[in-house]
């Protein structure tokens, strides 16, 4: 984590007031936002604590769920925090409680222009490179599985977020980027057209990567071409770029001449060295993907995993890691968010997915390589399902077979197809031969070494989001 003397901060903010605080104070971390619930401040000696708020221009582009406002429980939060120095604005030091003015604070200007001001020194003076992936599915695993491959060579950080905004990138930029820093590797979303265009501004990827498109999130825009148009946004102060070239759509993506073009017309201006397909020159045979002479094995035989492979594989050869230290890598990867892989249960292996229900999602999992598979599918909701249920319906013809419980949503709907049955226990799954796919629905899902018990008691676990490497 970084330190932050009192004297630097200082320098870079409009401080208006310091009661109670020694000049010679170095804060070991500065909380800004809870990132992913993990509290970096149990080891920090001196907790640099701001009152934070949402504006409308947040609230206005959905990067805020839900519009927040920490100032209105200062009181609160400094009586439970006596050890803490606070950031905060003069009006919410007038409605302190007496007691309360007696606690190490700093009163500045603005407390949002404050947390600029130091985000842009870190960004000023950042060495490290950025690795950027977005996409419709799999970005999650691809950044993970691009993580463990470039820390066998180098110092990395990855921001974790299934929603990354700006103040979570900023909060992340502001503690952990530094000079011993080699890469940084994040994923970018996109819910509204200028997410990625809005956090890619904020944190020049240098090495991007875009692996397909589809219909998410399509109520924010008018076509799933506009979707490729501004998820491609990522590539705009890129040296590397790599897209999906298998996705027929992000196929429809070039570069000529300083500029990044979709269907041959001209979206943004670029800076690329390079513009590269993900998927060529491999194979695949078994379960492995053989490319240069090397076999990766994939975790699922799909056209997803295949991709994600071979992006993680490109960008270890770009940073000139040896083949064997990439290989092992992405061989042992296992997602921090325990999301999707291969487990064991009922003396059988089985593809877990813990991933939310959805058309692009469902149709991912058919998208596979295998002759014999069989869908299980624990849990359904999600509130676009019901919009887009046909959709959902036509992939589940690649299946052998499509098991679903007699307890979740949309049963009627899925049970009128022919390669559904309906069931209420998994004692069937011991009869199963082939791939055997067990869709559970929801984020974060923990599967250890389940059996029939701690199987069906799997809603009640989540996992939690392991602590980056310090």
């Amino acid at each position: 984590m970084n330190k932050w003397k009192l004297s630097l901060i200082k320098e870079l903010v409009n401080i208006k007031q310091l009661i109670n605080i020694k000049e010679d104070i170095t804060f070991d971390y500065l909380k800004i936002v809870n990132l992913n619930n993990v509290k970096y401040e149990d080891t920090a000696e001196n907790v640099l604590y701001f009152f934070t708020y949402s504006e409308d221009k947040d609230i206005d582009d959905e990067f805020i769920i839900s519009p927040f406002d920490l100032r209105v429980h200062a009181n609160e939060v400094i009586k439970k925090n006596p050890n803490y120095t606070f950031v905060l604005d003069e009006e919410t030091y007038n409605n302190l409680e007496e007691e309360n003015k007696s606690a190490k604070l700093i009163i500045v200007d603005n407390i949002l222009k404050s947390i600029d001001a130091l985000y842009k020194h870190v960004i000023a003076n950042k060495t490290s490179k950025v690795i950027a992936v977005t996409g419709s599915v799999g970005k999650t695993t691809a950044v993970g599985m691009i993580e463990n491959v470039v820390k066998k060579k180098y110092n990395v950080f990855r921001i974790y977020s299934k929603r990354i905004t700006p103040i979570i990138l900023k909060a992340n930029i502001i503690n952990f980027i530094n000079e011993t820093i080699d890469y940084v590797t994040i994923e970018m979303s996109i819910y509204h057209h200028d997410h990625v265009e809005i956090l890619s501004d904020l944190l020049h990827p240098d090495i991007a990567g875009l692996i397909g498109v589809d219909s998410s999130h399509l109520e924010f825009f008018n076509s799933v071409d506009d979707i490729c148009h501004y998820k491609s946004s990522i590539f705009r102060y890129a040296t590397y770029g790599y897209y999906n070239n298998l996705d027929p759509r992000v196929n429809e993506l070039s570069f000529e001449n300083g500029s990044l073009l979709f269907k041959g017309s001209k979206i943004y201006d670029a800076s690329l060295k390079s513009f590269n397909k993900i998927a060529e020159d491999y194979q695949v045979k078994d379960n492995y993907l053989i490319v240069d002479n090397n076999q990766i094995k994939l975790f699922f035989n799909s056209e997803l995993s295949i991709i994600q492979s071979m992006l993680a594989y490109k960008i270890g050869k770009l940073l000139e890691i040896e083949d064997k230290d990439i290989i092992e890598a992405i061989n042992s990867y296992t997602p921090v968010e325990n999301r999707i892989g291969e487990k064991e249960a009922f003396g059988k292996k089985i593809v877990f997915d813990g991933d939310i229900t959805t058309h692009e999602r469902i149709k991912q999992l058919a998208n596979h390589n295998y002759e014999e598979s069989y869908l299980i599918i624990r849990k359904f909701g999600s509130a676009e399902n019901n919009k887009r249920f046909e959709n959902i319906l036509s992939s589940l013809d690649k299946f052998t077979k499509v098991f679903v419980f007699d307890d979740i949503e949309y049963l009627n709907m899925l049970r009128i197809h022919p390669k559904v049955e309906v069931v209420n226990s998994h004692d069937f799954m011991k009869e199963l031969n082939g791939k055997i796919i067990y869709h559970y629905s929801g984020y974060y899902r923990s599967f250890k070494e389940y059996n029939e018990t701690n199987l069906i008691e799997l809603e009640n676990e989540i996992y939690k989001i392991m602590k980056p490497e310090e």
